[in-house]
């Protein structure tokens, strides 16, 4: 009778295997059975129709016509996208699911995480291994990177998998790794091999570095199914290295495990159905006016973009911890987004900036701007702004924080373009908060609508070679300044730089893993290309063909979702909702894709605008430094600063100093900063010769000339001289008039005077012919 229980009672399990509970690990092989449930014979209209449904969505993805003639760093990238969705026949899948992963997988090749496809239902896996595997530079080769085993950040994968008997291999050095679990290939060190996976997999970067390091730091032990393909086996091979047996293997577990209990599949990802749907979504006009890359939840976002909470190092410094002992660092402000901290002996602050995306942006402004205030007072050498890890948030925040460190840098919030097609047609009707729209060529404010009627065609190259055009808009500004949310720190700032920066470029520091990305990838790039800072780069790739890797990642303009279209058929029915894409057959089933694109800070004209997002910025030093970039403990800032240290006040490569002294060129060049050029094996400025720098606040290079910014006070000044010129003309001309008029007036009355004296003198008659002594009279 047992025996009849446990064989129907094994039946239910194979008749049901999604039962899956959050609290138990489970095979991979399990869970991608529970996945695959998912079958094609459910509907076929579901799997028939999306090809085309993605394509309508992805028909407003802002760089698909530049895909097909991309150069440079990134050409690799180089694709037809609607051709290769074609390419995806449904008939060759067994499943609906593994006909979603291909989807899923291919838009990942774009490696912009603004643009993603999530297939249904997978957002509950995860997938795990017990160990993650810290990188360590090899001191005598700078290739060469070692590998060691760490616990990960979720304890219970380690403990459950030594618990059930398996090989301690804590702090012992990897030299091989096979993901296919049955075989090394020969000569690829474990550090290779990851990097090979994240190159392939790892969306968050178009450079190897990055990715290699997002792969290091989360990824590569622990995988969110919606954005990661579901692992080759249930184990992988290790190979380490052992004081006493030399070199030896294990196979280590690739767990699984669920955010919440799950009974059915179909419970978790249904068909979509109108009259049971509630929106879950931030209002329309808050999305567009926030951009934020995902509109779900706080802890979506950071379980998608950001390092998830529980991998965040639990043992910070806390002000306490100061107050009571004798640590040289001061804890300045202890935050969710941003830490800060000065090393008063070494006369440097830090402030690690893990976001841009508060809760409440007023609160994170006032504490940035007390510790600023603070770093400001206590008069420290050297800033350095620690971005590693940070996924971006608002762009608001960040422009306007980087106006403090460029307060005469143009244009302040990006020019932006958008490409013109029906679904643009209908999102553009939508209000958006606090977001007003400028020229770039003049700074004036446009209409709501009128940014959106200015149009012009631009042509592309198609991956197989032919031409074609399409319609965009013409450049637009999307002005941000209010509220401003740094206005404190600006008002108690003004009387001592009311224009000049806040830091020189000597003294600011940014230090990047290259994950700094979206709103944050905008902060850097724009103090990078106006010459504000130096950056660091801690890290690098054995795959990168350069140690100096790209300093941010994923910088396209804004954000828009398959659900934020749904938000607008559901609240606003007003519009011409026919055109916009059909909704997802299933809820859980999205899309997101760059809508806007941003262009390069370097103000240009028109034609010589260059696309952020495929515009590489090299960090100006590499250094092979691998460490957990959220660890705020005193031994992380310890080692961090000793790595930064050698490097702080000396210059870097290819930079120019300003010399308002030595290099003064005014007469050659106006409004031209000139000064030194760095000696890279010294450190220092090579003073025998002047170069051209960078010029002066207010003004860009325009050919061999530097110009006003467009709508600035400095370009407004020349109407005012012109003018000023014009009035000192009238009034020299009538002055001189007044002169003349005096003149000519006393010149007059002189000849007037002199004839009248003429006539009074007595008249000599005799000399007069014909004069005749009768008259008597007076005149």
């Amino acid at each position: 009778m047992f025996i009849l229980f446990l064989h129907l009672l094994s039946n239910v399990v194979a008749d049901n295997p999604c039962e899956l509970t959050s609290r138990k690990l489970y095979k991979v092989s399990e869970a991608v059975t529970c996945l695959r449930t998912l079958t094609k014979g459910v509907n076929d209209t579901e799997l028939n129709s999306m090809p085309d449904t993605i394509k309508q969505y992805m028909d407003s993805y802002i760089f698909r016509d530049l895909l097909g003639n991309l150069s440079g760093p990134y050409q690799n990238l180089k694709m037809d996208l609607f051709d290769e969705i074609d390419k995806i026949n449904v008939d060759r899948f067994e499943t609906a699911m593994d006909y979603y992963e291909a989807l899923m997988t291919l838009i990942k090749r774009l490696k912009d995480p603004h643009t993603l496809f999530t297939p249904p239902c997978r957002f509950y896996f995860f997938f795990a291994l017990p160990y993650s595997f810290d990188a360590v530079p090899d001191p005598l080769s700078s290739t060469n990177i070692s590998m060691y085993a760490r616990f990960v950040s979720n304890r219970r994968l380690t403990e459950s998998y030594l618990a059930s008997g398996g090989i301690d291999i804590t702090d012992k050095k990897i030299t091989r790794i096979s993901l296919n679990g049955e075989y090394f290939l020969e000569n690829e060190t474990a550090s290779v091999t990851i990097a090979k996976w994240a190159d392939e997999h790892v969306v968050f970067s178009k450079d190897p570095s990055a990715r290699f390091h997002r792969a290091l730091f989360y990824d590569f032990s622990h995988r969110d199914a919606s954005m990661y393909e579901s692992p080759l086996t249930d184990e992988i091979l290790v190979e380490y290295e052992d004081s006493q047996t030399g070199l030896s293997v294990v196979k280590l577990p690739f767990y699984s495990y669920v955010r919440a209990p799950i009974s059915k599949l179909e419970d978790i990802c249904p068909l979509y159905e109108p009259e049971t749907h509630k929106s879950k979504y931030l209002p329309l006009s808050t999305q567009l006016s926030q951009q934020i890359i995902d509109d779900r939840e706080w802890e979506a976002f950071s379980d998608r973009f950001q390092y998830p909470p529980e991998y965040l190092v639990k043992d910070r410094m806390t002000p306490s911890d100061f107050l009571s002992t004798d640590q040289p660092f001061l804890v300045l402000a202890n935050t969710s987004e941003f830490y800060a901290v000065i090393h008063e002996s070494s006369n440097f602050a830090l402030i690690k900036l893990h976001s841009f995306l508060p809760p409440d942006r007023s609160k994170f402004s006032s504490k940035l701007t007390a510790a600023l205030l603070e770093i400001v007072q206590k008069k420290v050498s050297f800033l350095i702004l620690d971005v590693r890890g940070n996924g971006g948030g608002y762009p608001q925040l960040a422009f306007q924080l980087a106006s403090i460190f460029l307060p005469s840098a143009y244009p302040h919030y990006g020019i932006y373009d958008l490409k013109v097609n029906k679904v643009n047609d209908v999102i553009s009707q939508v209000p958006e908060d606090n977001m007003v729209h400028r020229d770039p060529k003049t700074n004036e404010q446009l209409d709501p609508m009128e940014y959106y009627q200015r149009r012009v065609n631009r042509t592309f190259i198609s991956a197989n070679g032919t031409t074609f055009v399409s319609e965009y808009l013409q450049p637009y500004m999307m002005d941000q300044s209010s509220p401003d949310y740094f206005y404190e720190l600006r008002h108690k700032l003004e009387k001592h730089t009311p224009t000049s920066p806040l830091f020189e470029r000597s003294q600011l520091y940014v230090v990047t893993d290259g994950l700094c990305g979206s709103a944050c990838a905008g902060f850097v790039k724009r103090l990078q290309e106006n010459k504000a800072a130096r950056v660091i780069g801690l890290g690098g790739s054995p795959t990168a063909t350069s140690p100096l890797f790209d300093s941010t990642s994923y910088s396209g303009g804004s954000v828009f979702s398959s659900s934020s279209i749904l938000a607008i058929k559901e609240e606003m029915p007003e519009l011409n909702i026919s055109q916009l894409p059909p909704t997802m057959f299933r809820s859980s089933a999205k899309i997101t894709w760059t809508r806007h694109e941003i262009f390069s800070f370097e103000y240009k004209e028109r034609e010589e605008q260059t696309v952020l997002e495929f515009k590489k910025h090299p960090v100006d030093v590499a250094i092979p430094f691998y460490a957990n970039p959220h660890d705020m403990s005193e031994e992380a800032l310890h080692s961090l600063y000793s790595c930064l240290a050698p490097q702080l006040g000396k210059c870097v490569p290819n930079e120019i100093s300003v010399e308002l002294v030595g290099c003064k060129y005014w007469k050659t060049m106006r409004h031209a900063l000139f000064g030194y050029k760095c000696d890279e094996e010294t450190g220092l400025f090579n003073t025998s010769k002047c170069y051209f720098s960078r010029c002066d606040d207010g003004y860009y290079k325009k050919g061999n000339v530097c110009v006003a910014y467009p709508g600035t006070q400095k370009a407004n000044n020349i109407w005012w001289i012109v003018l000023i010129a014009s009035l000192s003309v009238v009034l020299v001309i009538g002055l001189a008039a007044i002169v003349c008029g005096f003149y000519h007036i006393h010149s007059t009355r002189r000849k007037l005077k002199k004839a009248s004296d003429q006539e009074k003198q007595p008249i000599n008659t005799s000399k007069i012919t014909g004069y005749s002594s009768t008259f008597t009279g007076e005149i």
